[in-house]
């Protein structure tokens, strides 16, 4: 009995007719795993093939166990192979059950998860159906919600129930979102580059650890557009208190934010190296920053960008902008060398066209401005696309 894992078929038997396949299964037809496996009565057999087919068999996703037994026999003087397969189906799902879930219906839970009755049990999915429940209870502002799943066999058949047990937790709203050690930006302007609001009465605050964690790279980055290269979060604490103490149905998440707000820079100078196909000027002119200017990170970001399409615009779509940045502390100013790889340019080979149920493809192709074999230039590759958008 030789298993997946293992070398399927020993040298032995590689290049041997096969006399026969049998293969035993509890459900699944016989047929569906023979055209997957590709091999039939009269074919050479070889290790590669077997290995090949099992592989495929098994990415089906609906056995839990495949074994193969290879016997030689002979058959009027010559070596043959008979080769017995032997699967082992899933159970399937009969029934899913929710308890505890006052949030959310059963049919609307059932309708999201991934599993479903008359669907294949494994463990993989049931801890696919736990995540997914605690993140949808999570975006609503539930913390601490505990998902844990029970499986029962159901005796003479290869099925079983299964049985989702949710502890939803308390529901968390935003109280206060305090900062410290901001001197230079105000705390509402923080606030307004932040996701997480305040729970108030014209709006929910629902308060998301995903989300907060995201908040923090925000503030660094409103920090780092107002000319504080070198702003950091020292620490962000949590403490909860009811919102509603005598029905606690609902705890308040309050917030504290301690920064370290640095030193203001400034942009220095821009160095430009590498360039062949486009002049220092051509290239500069796509610049934003200019030296003395407050260091703003978003206009380093677009100035990457228009740089990087400059070169799109032209074919090089390989093009490579290294920005090698320079901190001088003494006057507190950022030079750049931008070092360019322009590689090669790039053709088009081929447009496809898909998903046109209504409209033939040659009405489409004519709305084009780009061809099969011309340079590639994104600029017209998006006026072409405005076109078709225009056409509706």
């Amino acid at each position: 009995m030789i298993s997946l894992n293992q070398n399927i078929v020993a040298t032995d038997y590689d290049g041997f007719v096969i006399n026969k396949i049998e293969i035993i299964s509890n459900t699944v037809p016989e047929g569906k795993i023979l055209s997957i496996l590709d091999l039939k009565k009269g074919d050479p057999i070889t290790k590669e093939q077997l290995k090949i087919g099992f592989k495929n068999i098994y990415s089906l996703g609906v056995f839990k166990d495949l074994k193969i037994d290879v016997q030689v026999i002979e058959v009027e003087n010559e070596s043959r192979v008979d080769i017995t397969i032997m699967v082992h189906e899933l159970m399937r799902i009969k029934k899913i059950s929710f308890i505890g879930n006052k949030k959310y219906s059963d049919e609307a839970l059932a309708d999201e998860i991934s599993a479903k009755a008359g669907g294949y049990y494994s463990p993989a999915l049931m801890r696919e159906v736990k995540l997914f429940i605690k993140n949808k209870y999570r975006e609503e502002g539930y913390l601490m919600t505990e998902v844990i799943s029970s499986v029962e066999k159901i005796p003479d058949v290869n099925e079983v129930q299964v049985v989702i047990d949710i502890n939803e937790g308390l529901e968390m709203l935003v109280g206060k979102i305090n900062f410290h050690g901001n001197f230079n930006l105000t705390s509402k302007k923080i606030k307004s580059a932040m996701t997480t609001k305040e729970d108030k009465w014209f709006r929910e605050g629902k308060f998301d650890d995903y989300t907060f964690e995201e908040d923090k790279e925000r503030i660094i980055f409103l920090y780092k557009k107002n000319g504080f290269y070198q702003a950091k979060i020292d620490k962000a604490s949590i403490s909860y208190r009811w919102k509603k103490p005598k029905t606690k149905k609902a705890r308040n998440v309050n917030v504290d934010i301690w920064v370290t707000e640095g030193d203001t820079y400034f942009f220095g100078q821009s160095t430009i190296k590498g360039n062949k196909i486009f002049t220092l000027a051509e290239i500069e002119k796509e610049l934003r920053r200019y030296p003395g200017d407050y260091y703003d990170e978003e206009i380093h970001q677009r100035d990457l960008e228009r740089m990087t399409l400059l070169y799109h615009s032209r074919g090089y779509i390989f093009a490579r902008i290294t920005p090698i940045e320079q901190v001088n502390e003494e006057d507190k100013t950022i030079d750049y060398v931008f070092d360019i790889y322009e590689g090669d340019k790039a053709h088009i080979e081929k447009i496809i066209v898909k998903g046109n149920t209504k409209t033939k493809e040659h009405v489409i192709r004519r709305e084009l401005n780009i061809r099969e074999g011309e340079i590639f230039d994104r600029f017209k590759i998006q006026r072409s696309l405005e076109k078709l958008v225009r056409t509706q």
